[in-house]
């Protein structure tokens, strides 16, 4: 007589089961870090996109304008000043961004400004880096 087995038992379902929940157990952790390394990433690119954009939009005004011109024209929208020796620090905080620009004159040689703009997003749960865009700018 022949023995014919369509299904499985039982056991062999208990036992099947197990092993795909010690899987499901290892994998997830590695999944939970990939969401969050992806969290990170994403947030470190839009910090350092906003701070190049902006360094854009000062590099435009170095061509047209003096430095004393182009911290004028900023103040509307980086209303916190302050100045120390010879660095000038602008300021704003809006509803997604601290933006932090510095103007460093005569460095590093006479008539030269280093320029730092520093971007960090306020919803940062995971301590993702800061945007940052540095260059030195001859103003006209």
């Amino acid at each position: 007589m022949k023995n014919s087995k369509l299904g499985m038992t039982f056991v062999e379902v208990i036992v099947a089961m197990a092993i795909f929940a010690i899987l499901v157990v290892a994998i997830f952790p590695a999944f939970l870090l990939g969401v969050k390394l992806n969290a990170v990433s994403k947030i470190s690119v839009e910090n350092a996109t906003e701070s190049q954009s902006i360094m854009e939009e000062i590099y435009g005004y170095s061509l047209n304008y003096t430095l004393a011109d182009t911290i004028t024209a900023l103040t509307t929208e980086y209303p916190a000043i302050s100045v120390s020796g010879q660095t000038t620090t602008m300021t704003k905080t809006d509803a997604t961004y601290t933006t932090v620009i510095q103007f460093t004159t005569d460095t590093p040689a006479a008539g030269m400004t280093k320029t730092l703009i520093t971007v960090t997003k306020l919803d940062n749960p995971y301590g993702a880096r800061q945007g940052q865009a540095e260059t030195i700018l001859l103003f006209r």
